[in-house]
């Protein structure tokens, strides 16, 4: 039964319990979500599907990385090597290809490697690893083996 006091509700002991416990379980998945992964777990291949091709990354336990792409229009793969650091649940790979630009289309620097790092987030959970660099438009890789 619910009453009212002024503009409040008040609700019984019992829902206030259920709400709280349904508050611990949600903040409970958004943990399980971003666990700690070990660079071992990390190494591996990886795939990204864009709309424009295919990307993938594989990440090697010696602290190396190789990126091949599969582009629309382009007869043959695009294919990098570089260097990665895991650091702060972050993967950074230095002078990185970029093969999407930050609006999810295909970038126009596809001869030359970027300056820098390339810093993906790491997100672990139950559809297993990931790697994402723009939550907002899904870009992400999944690990696949």
């Amino acid at each position: 039964m619910r009453r009212t006091f002024g503009k409040f509700k008040v609700i019984s002991i019992a829902q206030h319990v259920l709400k709280t416990t349904r508050l611990l379980i949600a903040a409970l998945a958004v943990a399980a979500c971003t666990a700690s992964v070990s660079t071992e777990t990390l190494a591996g291949q990886y795939l990204c599907v864009y709309g424009f091709g295919v990307e993938v990354l594989r990440l090697d336990r010696d602290g190396t990385y190789l990126q091949t792409a599969l582009l629309d229009g382009i007869p043959e793969p695009l294919v990098h090597r570089g260097t990665w650091t895991y650091e702060n649940e972050t993967v950074n790979l230095q002078t990185p290809l970029l093969v999407s630009d930050e609006f999810g289309t295909r970038s126009k620097r596809l001869s030359k490697p970027a300056d820098g790092l390339w810093v993906l987030s790491v997100v672990a959970g139950r559809g297993g690893v990931r790697l994402q660099w723009n939550p907002d438009l899904d870009s992400e890789f999944r690990k696949v083996r």
